[in-house]
């Protein structure tokens, strides 16, 4: 969240207009001169100042929707250089790192159990996103979440066994805590991985592919560790 969150609460809550765009006068315009002139400074710096900050803290689509559907957590910065491998002979062959980074420290997910996808937090979100759609979309409904095809994760288990499944390309991944950090799981291959998302060993092959990435596991990981068991409903398996 903005170090001074209140104050960035009661600008949001004053609506200041626009800042007119200067024009050549229409009795001005017998040439090829510009039409739309450029901002003074000052009144640059007073269009600037109408910023809300929604690279910090948004969470407008959590407030505009009827149906309580989404939640609003608390993220703590992550990033990483994630080893990925190709696979030549049956054997993984490692390849360029992939970079992962979270870096806004406010963060939304969508209950999809709740959302009818009425798309009210397309209409107010000031990027012109789908909010219900592109948000990660968390499931309790097993049958639900197995329907998916992507951007679908359902969070099960407490305490140390909490643990996360995911569906990306029609298949479902799991990342389950271990003693020394994470296992995860695809159809194509197993890994056991640190905290940080470090190998413990090679990649286990267990079906034929051309390609191994730890990025579904670091997307995963963020919403295991950051997503509070208090935000969703508890699902035992």
């Amino acid at each position: 969240a903005p170090a001074d969150f209140p104050a960035t609460l009661r600008k949001r809550a004053t609506r200041v207009p626009r800042t007119p765009i200067p024009e050549t006068p229409l009795d001005a315009r017998g040439d090829f001169a510009e039409v739309v002139l450029p901002l003074t400074r000052d009144a640059a710096r007073q269009e600037a100042a109408r910023c809300l900050a929604c690279d910090t803290f948004c969470s407008v689509c959590t407030s505009v929707c009827p149906n309580h559907a989404f939640l609003t957590y608390t993220c703590a910065p992550f990033a990483a250089d994630l080893p990925s491998w190709t696979v030549a002979d049956g054997a993984p062959v490692p390849a360029a790192p992939e970079r992962f980074a979270v870096a806004q420290a406010t963060q939304t997910a969508v209950l999809t159990d709740f959302c009818n996808e009425c798309a009210n937090c397309a209409t107010f979100c000031p990027t012109a996103g789908r909010p219900y759609a592109d948000k990660p979309r968390l499931y309790v409904s097993l049958s639900e979440f197995l329907s998916q095809e992507n951007n679908a994760y359902r969070i099960t288990g407490t305490g140390a066994a909490r643990s996360i499944a995911a569906r990306f390309a029609g298949a479902t991944h799991t990342l389950t805590p271990t003693p020394t950090g994470y296992r995860y799981t695809t159809p194509a291959f197993t890994i056991d991985l640190t905290p940080t998302l470090a190998p413990l060993s090679a990649p286990t092959l267990t079906a034929p592919t051309d390609r191994l990435t730890l990025l579904p596991a670091a997307a995963m990981k963020v919403l295991l560790e950051n997503v509070a068991p208090a935000q969703v409903p508890v699902v035992e398996g």
